[in-house]
């Protein structure tokens, strides 16, 4: 959960597909792509009532935008948004003034619509609704959204690098993209420490590079930094290997981190290392729990769930909560602190509108199994918040606490001294209380591993604890010439 975006509360209803006659209703026309698409285009209109284009606001969480979607099913390049229309407002409510934006989504590989390579937009433009009337609206979505410049010269480079596992997966050619900081003699004569620092969602890898060569980079100066992109189309993959995303943590580590190695003189695993906050912290401790003997290290940073009897407050173990929307009182259920004011049934109301690409769809599609369709099987339901039934032991596999119960003899030796679990004492999203758990977990079990609470609130990594982290990998490979060569 890259949760660094907030909203606060209002009045948005549960998710569902409101079935009125009243309010606006929006035309969008747009020319389809002559190559075969691989997905149903989805057709949206945003309104917001900030400065900026719309599609700018799409992912903000501070400030939702009014998001209403239809999919062109019939692929005719033309649909009609209207009340009949998923949204995720009544669009019979609105009235006043608002900054309105047309998107196609048509890029098969990226979460969020309007930001894809190939999707479509039109020109924002200011529109203005009385409630009660029922004007028509127009787009011509026809601006190309062109792919990123990537660099590929000097210190900081951005690369693709294809999958052949997902590749097979999806039955396309599939390109993993990364980031990769050197040092600044790097020389292909010489061996490095690889950091993997993997990001949370919502993050991009190569908009990820500045800060990581800020805070990680100028302190671990010998250290290779890779900054795999964990984006897919249905979210963060969280390097899992799923059913819905393809096999993302076996294509990291049975692909890509030996082409690092091989492309940028990496050591090997003896010297490789793993960090991330919140996804990306929950993708490093598993990558470091499901393939132990690939990492010398990990530093996981306010992760999400990592013992799903607390998924964030929610009780999934045993089946105890039965709604994600409501606590037993009726309270509307948190996705963050009071002060934030992130309501599960107000995010899952955008989400339904959003289609793939949510942070609560991307945890099914790591997660769950596929329906009919091949989408993941929802967790809940969309409309009463239900939490679906033997929900655990459907995504018990991937609950980190009891992978660690149920294989410790095999992964206690290979784990011994490489786990480094840190939250702040009240994570902005009430991450702290499954570390609580696994901690407990751990005790039990008799781990080594360490867990760090930082005072007061907060979602990331204060600077005195990377430091910590670059300066153990620092020493480890100062002192290589002097460890055992293993047996």
């Amino acid at each position: 959960m890259n949760f660094i975006k907030t909203v606060a509360i209002c009045g948005y209803l549960a998710s569902f597909a409101f079935s009125v006659s009243a309010g606006p209703s929006f035309t969008v026309t747009y020319e389809l792509p002559k190559k075969q698409l691989e997905f149903t285009p989805r057709v949206y209109v945003l309104l917001t009532q900030t400065e900026g284009a719309p599609a700018a606001h799409i992912d903000n969480w501070f400030k939702l935008p009014i998001i209403c979607a239809v999919d062109d099913l019939k692929r005719f390049g033309q649909v009609t948004i209207d009340a009949e229309s998923t949204s995720n407002v009544s669009l019979d409510q609105l009235s006043g003034e608002y900054n309105a934006q047309a998107i196609v989504r048509l890029s098969p590989d990226w979460p969020v619509p309007g930001k894809g390579t190939g999707d479509l937009l039109s020109e924002p433009k200011k529109i203005s609704i009385k409630q009660g009337d029922t004007p028509l609206f127009e787009f011509q979505a026809s601006d190309v959204v062109s792919a990123p410049e990537f660099r590929n010269k000097g210190r900081i480079q951005d690369h693709y690098f294809r999958s052949q596992k997902l590749s097979t997966f999806h039955e396309r050619d599939y390109n993993m993209r990364y980031s990769v900081i050197l040092p600044e003699d790097w020389s292909a004569e010489k061996k490095y420490p690889v950091i993997v620092y993997i990001v949370g969602f919502g993050g991009v890898h190569h908009q990820a590079t500045a800060r990581v060569d800020r805070f990680i980079a100028k302190n671990c100066k010998d250290a290779v930094i890779v900054i795999p992109d964990a984006n897919c189309r249905w979210g963060h993959s969280a390097f899992a290997d799923s059913a819905t995303n393809g096999p993302w943590g076996s294509a990291l580590i049975d692909e890509l981190l030996p082409h690092i190695d091989q492309k940028y003189a990496g050591a090997g695993a003896d010297h490789r290392y793993v960090t991330g906050a919140s996804s990306g912290g929950w993708a490093s401790l598993w990558l470091a729990v499901k393939y132990p003997q690939s990492f010398r290290g990990c530093w996981a940073v306010a992760p999400d769930p990592v013992d799903f009897r607390l998924f964030q407050e929610i009780k999934l173990a045993d089946d105890i909560d039965d709604n994600l929307f409501t606590e037993e009182n009726g309270d509307a259920r948190l996705l963050s602190i009071d002060r934030l004011g992130l309501t599960y049934q107000k995010f899952a109301s955008y989400e339904k509108a959003l289609g793939p690409g949510g942070q609560l769809k991307s945890f099914a599609a790591a997660f769950s199994p596929l329906d009919d369709k091949g989408s993941p099987i929802p967790w809940y339901d969309e409309t009463t918040g239900a939490i679906s039934k033997d929900l655990y032991q459907t995504w018990e596999p991937y609950d980190i606490s009891r992978h660690l119960k149920k294989n410790w003899t095999k992964l206690k030796p290979d784990l011994q001294g490489k786990i480094h679990i840190m939250v702040h004492e009240q994570d902005l999203f009430l991450l702290n209380f499954s570390v609580q758990q696994l901690e407990k977990t751990c005790k039990q079990l008799g781990s080594d591993a360490s867990f760090s609470y930082f005072s007061g609130r907060g979602h990331h990594m204060p600077l005195s604890a990377s430091k910590a982290m670059t300066a153990t990998i620092t020493e480890q490979w100062e002192n290589r010439a002097k460890e055992k060569p293993k047996q």
